[in-house]
């Protein structure tokens, strides 16, 4: 297979970032990347992509339409009494439908405060944070896979002080929530610094890092 080929070399990035690369092929693509420098640029860039694609949507209102017609099916009517009793109760289950759908939608809108981009030494975007209000959520991209006795710590590094767990995260998949509590609400901000190390399985033992720092970044306002 011709490396060289600059088309080639932008579908593997690609496919690599996204990760859909089989494992076997992504372990050689890794070695590659290892000796290209050019080769992990490409990989960033695929990457910056796909985690502004990534971004939640802005909050929005819910039409004034959807208020109405929640409205008019929860408002008592006049001759609710001379109705079936199981025609009461199939409205109403469909008013709770509306509602929980319009508050459900909501949710999924809310917009992070902060986001971070967790890179390598080598500027490879691995993980990427959106933080909330009350919580962030840690969005794998493209982390190394850990060894099945190893685990990945994501911790605040606070200008003073030690260094604060937000917990063990995920190296690759679904994207993980974690709950801030508020302490670690408190440290949350502009420029904060959050760093992940490899640890023992299941995270530190001592409540501070002890192994390499494998992936770091500063939070910044989400520009709206």
């Amino acid at each position: 297979m011709n490396y060289s080929s600059p088309t080639l070399r932008r579908a593997l990035a690609a496919e690599y970032a996204l990760g859909t690369m089989p494992m076997p092929a992504r372990r050689r693509f890794e070695k590659m990347l290892s000796d290209d420098r050019a080769l992990r640029q490409e990989v960033g860039h695929w990457q910056d992509v796909l985690a502004t694609l990534a971004a939640p949507l802005p909050q929005k209102q819910p039409p004034e339409r959807i208020w109405k017609a929640i409205q008019a099916r929860i408002q008592p009517q006049k001759q609710a009494a001379k109705r079936p009793m199981w025609q009461w109760l199939v409205g109403a289950f469909a008013s709770l439908a509306i509602v929980i759908t319009v508050v459900f939608n909501l949710q999924k809108t809310e917009a992070p405060i902060y986001q971070a981009a967790l890179q390598t030494d080598a500027a490879v975007t691995a993980i990427a944070i959106n933080a909330y209000g009350n919580d962030i959520e840690v969005k794998p991209l493209a982390a190394a896979p850990t060894a099945s006795d190893k685990s990945l710590e994501l911790w605040i590094v606070p200008e003073k002080g030690k260094v604060i767990s937000l917990g063990v995260v995920p190296a690759q998949g679904d994207s993980k929530r974690i709950t801030l509590t508020p302490e670690q609400k408190s440290l949350i901000g502009n420029r904060t610094l959050l760093a992940i190390t490899l640890e023992p399985l299941g995270g530190s033992p001592t409540g501070v890092a002890t192994g390499p720092i494998l992936y770091k970044g500063y939070l910044e306002p989400v520009k709206g």
